[in-house]
C-alpha cells in the first residue's frame, strides 16, 4: 500500500478530496495489478496529483487531444504495460454556421443541468460548424440521448472518430516591466497599475500554472500561464531584451477573447 504524504503544498491545499481519492486509486492498483483512471481533472488538479504521485507509480494522462485542459489520468502498478486509453469518447453535433451561435457557457451550462458532475465531461471545442465534446466512456451514451438543445438551438450528439486540432487564439505583445515579479508581469498583463494588480493577487484573483498566486514578489518564470479573473488568461512567454534604462521587455500572449471590465479589449 502507497505511504500517505501529508498534504501541505500549495497545490494540494484545497485538494485534499483528490488526494484521498488518488491514495485510493494507486492502493486498488496495487492491490489488483490492473491499471486505474481518474474522472476529468482541471488543470489545477491534474498538476496537484502529478506532484503528489511522483515517481511512486508510473501514471500518464490525456483529454483526448494534443493540449487538452481537462485530462483523465491513469495510474499502472509495477509490471504492466503502459497505454494511452483513457476511456474517452468524442462526441460531436453539427451546428449551422448562421443560425447557431452558441458559446462554451451556453454548452456547459446544458450540460451542468442535466444532474452530472463537471468531472464527467472534459473540454467542450466549439468550431464554425460544429460541436465537440469528450466525455467520459460510460457517460456517452446518456449525453447523446438527454443532451438534445444548446440555449435556442437543438443538437444531436454522436460518436465521432474524427481527430480534432485545435489551436488556441492569441494576440503577442511587449510591456516594457521593471522587473519579472508576478505583480509587474500581471499588471503589465492586464494594462493596470502596480497597486491594482497586488491587490487582485491579495484577494486570490490570479493565479499562475492553475494555482492561486500567494506571493506578489515571487519571480515569473517563462512559459507560466497567468489567470487573471475579470481579465482573461495570459502566458508569460520570456524576457526578450533589456532596454538603454535597464527594463526589460517581455513577450506576453493573451487569448483573443479576453476583455477587461470595463469591456473593452485587451
Amino acid at each position: 500500500m502507497p505511504a500517505k504524504n501529508n498534504v501541505t503544498g500549495s497545490s494540494e491545499r484545497g485538494n485534499e478530496e483528490l488526494i484521498e481519492r488518488l491514495h485510493d486509486l494507486m492502493d486498488q492498483a496495487q492491490r489488483t495489478y490492473q491499471p486505474m483512471i481518474t474522472s476529468f481533472l482541471t488543470p489545477a488538479q491534474l498538476m496537484c496529483a502529478v506532484t503528489y504521485i511522483g515517481r511512486r507509480m508510473t501514471y500518464t494522462y490525456g483529454g483526448g487531444y494534443a493540449g487538452a485542459e481537462h485530462c483523465r489520468l491513469k495510474l499502472f502498478p509495477p509490471y504492466t504495460e503502459v497505454d494511452e486509453d483513457f476511456q474517452i469518447v468524442l462526441l460531436k453535433a453539427r451546428l449551422h454556421p448562421r443560425y447557431d451561435k452558441i458559446t462554451h457557457r451556453d454548452v456547459l451550462g446544458a450540460m451542468m443541468k442535466l444532474g452530472v458532475s463537471r468531472d464527467v465531461f472534459g473540454d467542450i471545442l466549439i468550431k464554425e460548424d460544429a460541436l465537440y465534446v469528450y466525455v467520459a466512456k460510460h457517460m456517452a451514451d446518456f449525453f447523446m440521448m438527454e443532451l438534445t438543445r444548446v440555449r435556442h438551438s437543438s443538437v444531436k450528439l454522436e460518436c465521432c472518430d474524427e481527430e480534432v486540432i485545435h489551436e488556441a487564439k492569441y494576440e503577442e505583445f511587449h510591456p516594457i516591466i521593471s522587473s519579472a515579479r508576478c505583480d509587474a508581469v500581471v499588471s503589465a498583463c492586464a494594462h493596470i497599475s502596480r497597486a491594482k494588480a497586488k491587490e487582485l493577487i491579495q484577494r486570490g484573483l490570479v493565479k499562475i500554472n492553475h494555482v492561486i498566486l500567494e506571493q506578489c514578489d515571487r519571480i515569473c518564470n517563462n512559459m507560466s500561464t497567468i489567470s487573471i479573473r475579470g481579465y482573461g488568461r495570459f502566458v508569460f512567454v520570456e524576457i526578450s531584451h533589456t532596454t538603454k534604462k535597464g527594463n526589460f521587455v517581455a513577450v506576453i500572449r493573451k487569448t483573443r477573447w479576453g476583455r477587461r471590465r470595463d469591456g473593452r479589449k485587451i
